[in-house]
């Protein structure tokens, strides 16, 4: 015997371990199933054959589940997805994950249809997982603010007694005379007096990085600027530069005077590793839909294999003079907007790679590219 095909649909509805509610054009419900008596604690008697504004509009405890209605109802609005609270006549507190389509016969619809699941137990799991990487990430900056403390205080103490030794070197050494025995004893105290100070000073900058305060910065200031610096640091050392830039017309949401900090350290770096008169320096823009990369590259003598896994260390330089702190600064202030810097080693030169999420940007136009600067030969 062949059974209906309405109580087919019934007993299909009741297999559903999912609530599925179903409106009729007019506003009655036409459908439901245990499901959604269940999750919704109503009764069918309290369901079946009454108008969804009766039951959900006047129900004053759950405006989201209504909003929701009224959009697929009255709105005809197709396959929303959303996660809502309701409130039980029970006084019982739920997470619903509620989906919209529709019944449609020969191109016309005549139900709406609410897919409806109890995700109370999963949204209790997320929240309580959320809560702890709270806390694991608070605990985090406190030991980070911590250090920061800790380092900064240390360096202001050791800068106290720098200063004394460097000052009472430099008297000594104008009293005795640059002839004098202990002289070039007391020019070496007074020169590893004046690295440790830098060392000092470069720990107090790291310590002391400010968040970023972000704002609206064009992509054509921006290397505007780092042009300029650019070629006043090849002036200054009567070199020349080689400056070419591709950017799309882009709009970064960054701390102008942090992200400048970060991109100049990777300049001062393209001039330090390169040799000869002309340092050759190209910086590339490509956003996409979900992140962009900024790579400033350079035609040096690239990066040791053995220097690869220390780059970023504090203190770690391969410079006969240097402190060590350039590139793990550029890469905190990197991070501090949510963004990585990473430097890649092509066959000539190095390449510093910062990747940088989509809510860095802003307006952005991949079509109309900033003509680029032409090398000279």
């Amino acid at each position: 015997m062949v059974m209906p095909g309405y109580v087919i649909m019934q007993n299909i509805l009741e297999s559903i371990p999912t609530g599925i509610l179903v409106i009729q054009p007019g506003g009655k419900i036409a459908a439901t199933n245990q499901a959604v008596e269940k999750i919704l604690n109503i009764s069918e008697e309290d369901i079946m054959g009454k108008s969804w504004a009766e039951l959900f509009i006047e129900d004053s405890d759950n405006p989201e589940f209504a909003d929701i209605v009224v959009e697929a109802v009255q709105l005809q609005a197709v396959g929303l997805h959303r996660s809502i609270p309701y409130t039980c006549p029970d006084g019982g507190k739920l997470q619903l994950s509620v989906t919209t389509s529709y019944l449609k016969e020969e191109g016309e619809a005549f139900g709406v249809v609410l897919v409806i699941t109890d995700d109370t137990e999963k949204h209790q799991f997320l929240t309580r997982d959320n809560r702890h990487l709270r806390e694991i990430k608070r605990l985090q900056d406190e030991r980070v603010q911590g250090l920061n403390k800790l380092a900064m205080a240390v360096a202001h103490q050791i800068r106290n007694p720098l200063m004394t030794i460097g000052g009472f070197g430099n008297l000594l050494l104008r009293e005795l005379g640059e002839n004098e025995h202990y002289a070039s004893q007391l020019t070496t105290i007074i020169e590893e007096a004046k690295k440790m100070e830098g060392i000092v000073g470069a720990v107090r900058d790291y310590t002391s990085l400010r968040a970023a305060n972000r704002s609206e910065v064009a992509s054509c200031v921006l290397l505007s600027e780092l042009e300029d610096y650019a070629r006043k640091r090849a002036e200054s050392e009567k070199r020349e530069v080689d400056w070419v830039t591709a950017c799309p017309l882009v709009d970064f949401i960054i701390d102008h005077e942090l992200f400048v900090m970060a991109m100049t350290i990777l300049i001062d770096n393209a001039f330090d590793f390169s040799e000869g008169p002309v340092v050759r320096i190209k910086v590339m823009v490509e956003p996409d839909e979900h992140e962009c990369r900024i790579t400033l590259s350079d035609r040096g003598m690239g990066i040791a294999e053995k220097d690869k896994p220390y780059l970023f260390d504090p203190f770690y330089t391969t410079k006969p003079d240097a402190v060590g702190m350039g590139l793990a600064t550029a890469k905190r202030i990197i991070a501090e907007h949510g963004g990585t810097l990473d430097l890649n080693t092509p066959e000539v030169g190095v390449e510093a790679i910062i990747t940088l999420a989509e809510q860095n940007l802003g307006r952005t136009d991949g079509h109309a590219l900033m003509p680029p600067v032409i090398p000279r030969e």
